[in-house]
């Protein structure tokens, strides 16, 4: 799992911002504490992964695995596939088998990895399980003027967490290096 110091993020390549008129109204006065730089789309960055504390595995589908790792390859990210099994369910009552996870390998030194279960169907975005999170010494600070992520495995320290329009709280895979 993540057990190792990663280095610094690469703030050169940090996100394409993407804040939607929608949160500028009076409605979503809880909004307030959040800047336009800290929104951003999982449609436009593959690399981002949602830090999920209801997650008790790591899981993506099929499809946002196939564009993060298009997007991944190129930055030195290895990938292996191997057979498991996991049964999930959803928020929603729906439920999911999984014969199928993938090995992502960061391009770090020392080399650390991530197993991630591949849901065939749907599109759900890569989650990061509160397992995970913990193997990567993840403290959240949340408090009323935002959320702060410290994570010496991605170089964050108190740094202001990147959100999506509907709140999720995201890092990008691409701090990895």
């Amino acid at each position: 799992g993540f057990m190792e110091d990663c280095g610094e993020p690469d703030d050169g390549t940090l996100i394409s911002v993407s804040p939607t008129a929608e949160n500028e109204t009076s409605e979503n006065q809880e909004w307030s504490f959040l800047s336009r730089e800290s929104i951003v789309s999982l449609k436009d960055n593959p690399l981002l992964a949602i830090l999920d504390l209801g997650c008790t595995r790591s899981m993506a589908s099929k499809l946002a695995l196939d564009n993060f790792m298009k997007a991944a390859r190129p930055l030195g990210y290895k990938f292996e596939f191997f057979p498991t099994t996991a049964h999930f369910s959803f928020a929603n009552s729906e439920t999911a088998k999984v014969s199928t996870s993938v090995r992502v390998w960061f391009p770090t030194t020392p080399p650390i990895y991530a197993d991630i279960c591949v849901l065939d169907q749907g599109n759900v975005p890569i989650l990061l399980s509160l397992h995970q999170m913990k193997n990567l010494g993840t403290k959240l600070d949340l408090n009323p003027k935002g959320i702060y992520i410290t994570c010496e495995a991605l170089g964050l320290r108190n740094s202001r967490a990147l959100q999506t329009a509907s709140q999720h709280v995201v890092v990008d895979l691409r701090w990895f290096h």
